[in-house]
C-alpha cells in the first residue's frame, strides 16, 4: 500500500526520497533538512542563481543529474533534449561517464543491466507512461528520476506503484522547463507565431514561467498588460500556481524583482522589420532552431554561444562590423598557421603541432562563419534589402506620410523588389498610418498587386489581420512616438542623413520605452496593474532592480539585444549598477513565419 508522509510526497520504495525545491522529503528515514549545496547561494553552483543566468541554471540542473559515478545512460524527452544540446556538450557528457543519450521513448535499446540509467524529461503523464514501462520491465541497473518541474502528486504515486523492483534510487526536481536561448533570454518553443488568447495552452506557458522563477529562486511582483486578456489570464494562472505550491517559494521573497507579462499585439511593427545584427540576421533568413542553423546547401551549423567565441563576440554586432570581424578573424587565423619552414626549428614545430587541435576548432568556425557570412551577403544583394530596410526604417521611424507613399509607389513597380518585401512594407505602412486622414492603404494594395505575382485578396486579407492584430484599437502604448519622430525628422533635415549614427537600425523595439519606464518608475499601472495579492508594498514609488519580461506571442532577437543594450545603459554608473532583465516569450518570430500568420 502507497502511504504519505505530507500532501507533496507519497510513499516510494525503500531508500528512496523526493528532493523538492530546499527541502529532502524521505519516505523511511528523516534526514535533516537542508538546502542542496547546488541551490544554495553560497554553494557550489550559487553564482549562477545570483547572477539571473539562465543558462548556468540549466547547465547546474544537468550537472546535477549527471554527477552520479559510474557508467551511465542518460534518457530525455524531446525538450531536454533540446535543453541538452543548447547547454551542454558531448564531450562533457563522456567526461562525466554518460555512456548513452537515448530517448525515454525509444522502446529498442538494448537491455545493459550494468549501467545506471539518469531519467531528465518532463513531469507529463506520457512521461510517465514511458518511465512506468520501463519500471515494470527494467533494462538497466539503477534509475535516478530527474524533472525538469513541478512533478504532480498522482504522477509519483503511479511510479511509486510500478517500481515494484526497487530500481528507483532517487527522485528529484530540477527547474529546468524553459529553453535557454541566452542568460537573459529564455523560450516556451511553442511554435505558433502571434499567439492568440483562446489559441494559447496556458497551462503550458506557466509551467514554463514557474520553471524559470524556480531556477533563479525568485518570488517575484506580477504586472501585467489589463488591455491583454491573454496576459490577465496567465498573470491570474501564475498567481494562483505560485500560491497553491508555497513549499516552493518558502526561500526568501525577491523584494526588488517584478514579473511583466506584456502582449506582442502592442508592438507588431518589431517582428516584420528587416534585422541588421547578426543573430537577428541569420534567425531571420535561415532560422536558428536549438542552436542548429540550417542553410540551403550546406550542412547544418552548430550556432552554441558556450562553444563558438565568434557567434558569442559578435551575436549583436550589425553587418558592417560583422564582415570586418569575418575578415580580420581569417587574418587571424593566417598569422596563427604561418610558420617559416627555412627558420623552424625543432622547438618551433613542437609548438606549432601542439595547437593543432585549436586551430583545427578555429578552423571550421572560420568556415562556418565564412558561409555564413557570404550566403547573407548574396541574399542582401540578390533581393535588394538595404534599400528594401531604409524604406522600412524611414516609414517606422519618421514623420512624413507623403514621402513614404512616393518611395512605396517607386518600390512596388520596381522589378529588382519581391513580392513578400512589398507585402511586409505595406503592412509596416498600414500599421504605422492606420489613422491618417489620408492614408493610401487601398490604393497602394492595388498598384502592388498589378505589378508583383499575388492576389489582391491575399494582400487585403495579410493587411486586414495585421491590423486587426496589432492596430491601433488593439495597442495600450504609444507605438509610433510622434514626438520622437518629429524630433528624429527635423534632426535629419538640419545635420543631414550622413551623420545618422545607422539609417538601418534607428528603430528601437517598444520593449525598450518599457523597461526604462518600469526602472525609472514611470510605467502606469492603470495600464500595466500589478496582481492584487502580488503588489509591492509601496505601490506606485516601487522601483525594481529585477525584471522578468515575458512577451505572450513571441519575442524577436532585436528585443534580446534591447534588454542587453538596457542593462549596459542602466547599470554604466556604479550608483545606478545592479540592475537585472531577463526576456521570455513563447516563441523566438522570424518575419516569414509571423507574414504566413497573417495571411491565414
Amino acid at each position: 500500500m502507497i502511504k504519505k508522509k505530507n500532501k507533496r510526497a507519497p510513499s516510494l520504495p525503500q531508500g528512496v526520497f523526493v528532493q523538492r525545491n530546499a527541502t529532502y522529503f524521505p519516505t523511511r528515514q528523516t534526514p535533516p533538512i537542508t538546502m542542496p549545496q547546488s541551490q544554495s547561494p553560497t554553494g557550489k553552483y550559487g553564482a549562477a542563481y545570483q547572477n539571473f543566468d539562465l543558462v548556468g541554471c540549466t547547465r547546474k540542473s544537468i550537472e546535477r543529474a549527471i554527477d552520479e559515478k559510474g557508467l551511465k545512460v542518460l534518457l530525455l524527452d524531446s525538450a531536454t533534449e533540446a535543453v541538452v544540446s543548447m547547454t551542454y556538450s558531448f564531450n562533457e557528457m563522456l567526461a562525466k561517464d554518460v555512456y548513452l543519450i537515448d530517448q525515454i521513448s525509444n522502446t529498442k535499446r538494448q537491455r545493459q543491466g550494468h549501467l545506471k540509467a539518469i531519467i531528465f524529461v518532463q513531469p507529463t503523464d506520457e512521461n510517465c507512461d514511458f518511465i512506468e514501462k520501463e519500471l515494470r520491465d527494467p533494462m538497466y541497473g539503477s534509475y535516478y528520476l530527474f524533472f525538469t518541474n513541478i512533478a504532480e502528486n498522482h504522477i509519483l504515486e503511479r511510479l511509486a506503484q510500478a517500481d515494484d523492483r526497487e530500481r528507483v534510487q532517487q527522485v528529484h526536481e530540477v527547474y529546468s522547463d524553459f529553453l535557454p536561448i541566452h542568460p537573459y533570454a529564455f523560450s516556451c518553443n511553442i511554435n505558433k507565431p502571434l499567439l492568440l488568447d483562446s489559441e494559447m495552452d496556458v497551462s503550458r506557458v506557466c509551467d514554463t514561467l514557474v520553471g524559470v522563477l524556480l531556477s533563479v529562486r525568485r518570488d517575484p511582483w506580477i504586472r501585467y498588460q489589463a488591455s491583454s486578456p491573454a496576459c490577465t489570464r496567465l498573470a491570474n494562472f501564475i498567481t494562483r500556481k505560485t500560491q497553491s505550491d508555497t513549499s516552493l517559494f518558502e526561500f526568501r521573497r525577491s523584494a526588488d524583482c517584478v514579473l511583466l507579462i506584456l502582449d506582442r499585439r502592442d508592438d507588431l511593427i518589431t517582428p516584420i522589420l528587416t534585422q541588421w545584427t547578426y543573430e537577428a540576421m541569420v534567425h531571420q533568413h535561415y532560422g536558428i532552431n536549438h542552436h542548429k542553423c540550417q542553410i540551403p546547401g550546406e550542412d547544418a551549423m552548430n550556432l552554441i554561444p558556450l562553444y563558438d567565441p565568434f557567434w558569442t563576440d559578435n551575436l549583436h554586432s550589425n553587418w558592417g562590423e560583422v564582415c570586418q570581424n569575418v575578415k580580420k578573424f581569417v587574418d587571424t587565423y593566417k598569422a596563427k598557421t604561418h610558420m617559416q619552414d627555412d627558420t623552424a626549428n625543432l622547438e618551433d614545430i613542437k609548438k606549432f603541432m601542439d595547437k593543432m587541435p585549436e586551430l583545427r576548432k578555429e578552423s571550421v568556425s572560420i568556415g562556418k562563419h565564412a558561409t555564413i557570412a557570404a550566403c547573407l551577403g548574396k541574399l542582401i544583394k540578390g533581393r535588394e534589402l538595404m534599400r528594401v530596410s531604409g524604406l522600412e526604417q524611414e516609414i517606422s521611424c519618421t514623420n512624413n506620410h507623403k514621402e513614404h507613399v512616393e518611395s512605396l509607389n517607386e518600390i512596388f513597380t520596381s522589378p529588382e523588389i519581391s513580392a513578400s518585401d512589398c507585402v511586409n512594407l505595406l503592412t509596416i505602412y498600414a500599421l504605422r498610418w492606420e489613422k491618417h486622414r489620408e492614408h493610401q492603404t487601398t490604393k497602394l494594395a492595388q498598384l502592388l498587386c498589378e505589378h508583383k505575382d499575388i492576389s489582391q485578396h491575399d494582400v487585403t486579407n495579410t493587411i486586414q489581420n495585421a491590423l486587426r492584430y496589432g492596430g491601433a484599437q488593439q495597442r495600450c502604448s504609444d507605438l509610433f512616438d510622434e514626438e520622437k519622430k518629429l524630433s528624429n525628422f527635423l534632426r535629419h533635415a538640419v545635420k543631414g542623413m550622413q551623420e545618422v549614427e545607422n539609417i538601418y537600425t534607428q528603430h528601437e523595439p517598444l520593449l525598450k520605452k518599457t523597461l526604462m519606464s518600469i526602472f525609472r518608475r514611470k510605467l502606469s499601472t492603470e495600464l500595466f496593474p500589478y496582481i492584487s495579492t502580488k503588489t509591492p508594498p509601496s505601490g506606485k514609488d516601487f522601483k525594481p532592480k529585477e525584471v522578468i519580461v515575458f512577451i505572450v506571442g513571441g519575442m524577436t532577437s532585436e528585443e534580446t539585444k534591447c534588454v542587453k543594450d538596457c542593462m549596459d545603459e542602466l547599470n554604466k554608473e556604479a550608483a545606478t549598477s545592479g540592475h537585472k532583465i531577463i526576456l521570455g516569450g513563447t516563441d523566438m518570430l522570424r518575419t516569414n513565419e509571423v507574414m504566413n500568420a497573417l495571411s491565414r
